[in-house]
């Protein structure tokens, strides 16, 4: 028994694969929805919007992985395989077939984020790393707003607070990526943050052309008028935000600022209602790490 890797533009023999995987991984369970779901990948996959390629044993789907364009990346979207793929490593292997299109294509990386696979051969991570990838850690930690404790802080003499500002958009794009050198653990994860337009692209697309970023939850430090610290929070119906960003300039960091920074965000998220913060962070990232869990901050 083989398996066999397929290039996929259309929804067809793996559809119910593809709707267990959406019911038992994605919690995915009113038909209309499913149907919705994968009327839209259909369209997106016309539209090549997305890539998919699905693994077969036995002509039997068991395994797909799907993919999409962001600028210079080629995204990971989804991966699945069932257990009885293992043995025949079908994670590694939708992955290289994955990669091998991406750079037919001319995208430069392929980048899967992290809880990505749900299921992996064991082998997974060796796999992959014999192809090229480069394997890095991140912790998601998440922060339960606790109305007793105090979140006030103190600004540094010339240093003040501002609300996120349209107009000012290329300034803190240009703040980001000062704070991104090759030196930073994160410069070979995000390689969009390395110039101010592919950064703007990128950080657009989660915010909606940042109309959903909130002013007052996305505080930016300014010192003589420019701006030296910024952050970039989006906030959900739940009641809970997630800090996409952080970043203060080089030539004004080891002043506390990423402390203040963090204190802003979570005074102004307590104020609007929001009940609990996430981020994520390199595990290689130190010191941005013990900044997190001195506030609180907890791994998942």
């Amino acid at each position: 028994m083989s398996l066999i890797i397929k290039a996929k533009n259309v929804i067809d023999d793996w559809e119910d694969f593809l709707r267990e995987y959406l019911k038992d991984k994605r919690g995915v369970k009113e038909e209309e929805t499913l149907n919705s779901i994968v009327s839209q990948l259909q369209s997106n996959l016309k539209e090549r919007k997305r890539f998919v390629f699905c693994a077969y044993l036995e002509g039997t789907a068991c395994g797909f992985i799907t993919g999409t364009p962001l600028g210079e990346v080629l995204e990971v979207i989804s991966l699945y395989v069932s257990p009885k793929s293992y043995q025949h490593n079908a994670a590694s292997e939708l992955i290289k077939s994955l990669t091998i299109l991406a750079f037919y294509m001319d995208f430069n990386y392929i980048r899967l984020q992290v809880k990505l696979p749900f299921n992996k051969e064991p082998t997974f991570e060796e796999n992959l790393e014999k192809i090229g990838f480069k394997i890095i850690s991140r912790n998601e930690m998440f922060l339960e707003i606790d109305d007793v404790l105090d979140y006030s802080f103190t600004l540094p003499e010339g240093y003040a607070s501002v609300p996120f500002a349209i107009e000012r958009l290329d300034e803190i794009m240009q703040v980001i990526v000062a704070t991104n050198p090759p030196s930073h653990p994160d410069y070979i994860i995000y390689p969009e943050f390395r110039k101010v337009e592919t950064l703007k692209q990128f950080l657009g697309k989660a915010t909606d052309d940042f109309s959903a970023i909130t002013p007052l939850l996305n505080p930016q430090i300014v010192f003589d008028s420019k701006i030296v610290g910024t952050s970039l929070v989006y906030t959900f119906p739940n009641k809970s935000a997630y800090i996409g960003d952080m970043s203060v300039h080089p030539n004004h960091q080891r002043k506390g600022l990423g402390r203040v920074l963090l204190k802003n965000i979570i005074l102004e998220c307590s104020r609007k209602g929001v009940t609990k913060i996430g981020l994520a962070v390199t595990t290689s990232n130190v010191g941005a790490y013990k900044l997190y869990q001195s506030e609180g901050f907890k791994v998942t």
